[in-house]
């Protein structure tokens, strides 16, 4: 191949420039599914590997600054690119192992039994010895963080707040349209800030998000819900099938 230099076509000159920058992918799920060390690297390898840390490093550079809007993105570019509704996207931080990994829910309608079998049939043709419990994460269990006024009120940062919060009744929580949505609204209520300390608290929704899940009573309001009795059934049925 012939040597472009500057004294040929500028137009040339400039696309051979552009196709030095590409990078040719060859994604494997494998890798694309492959947890992250918080602390590896983060950017992403032609495989698709360190993807979560790509994601979680983009999300939190500036100029953004709100890691969700970011995620909302890449979410519809996936619909974009390839038909996939995504319900919610974002990258999950465990913290105590160090561990980044993406997080998907897709917005297909199917509802908990559904996506119960499909975990069942997934497990039975490729680890039929492991006991398993599904986990569904639909509308109804992010209603689960809905539940608990004092945990709400300690998470926003205002233990002895005394302004109403407007939260559903334990009956129709699960009924709630958009849980995820009515719990950003009902912890800035909650913080009782205002102006720029308020944006700053809506900002931190990522994390505050993860903290009444961390709190849950499992004693509490929650036992009252038919997706928690559900999924308490399934935990018991898990441990009797080993024995336990």
């Amino acid at each position: 191949m012939s040597t472009v230099t500057s004294c040929d076509d500028p137009t040339i000159l400039a696309a051979r420039r552009e196709m030095q920058s590409w990078r040719r992918l060859a994604l494997e799920p494998t890798a694309l599914r492959t947890a992250n060390r918080s602390t590896g690297p983060q950017v992403m390898g032609a495989n698709g590997l360190h993807l979560p840390g790509t994601l979680f490093r983009i999300a939190r550079q500036e100029p953004h600054d709100d890691p969700d809007r970011v995620y909302a993105r890449v979410s519809g570019r996936l619909a974009d690119l390839v038909g996939l509704s995504v319900d919610r996207l974002h990258v999950a931080e465990d913290e105590v192992r160090q561990l980044l990994a993406v997080e998907l829910q897709e917005a297909d309608g199917m509802g908990r039994d559904a996506r119960v079998h499909e975990i069942a049939s997934a497990i039975r043709a490729h680890m039929p010895e492991v006991v398993h419990v599904p986990i569904v994460p639909v509308r109804m269990t992010k209603a689960w963080l809905l539940v608990d006024e004092g945990i709400i009120r300690r998470v926003a940062g205002s233990p002895n707040g005394r302004c109403r919060l407007g939260l559903p009744s334990v009956h129709r929580v699960e009924k709630v349209p958009d849980p995820k949505a009515t719990l950003k609204q009902i912890l800035a209520k909650a913080s009782e800030l205002s102006g720029r300390r308020l944006d700053r608290f809506n900002k931190r929704f990522s994390e505050n998000r993860r903290q009444p899940l961390q709190r849950l009573d499992t004693r509490g309001p929650v036992t009252e819900l038919p997706s928690w009795q559900a999924f308490v059934q399934e935990v018991e049925h898990g441990l009797d099938r080993l024995g336990r």
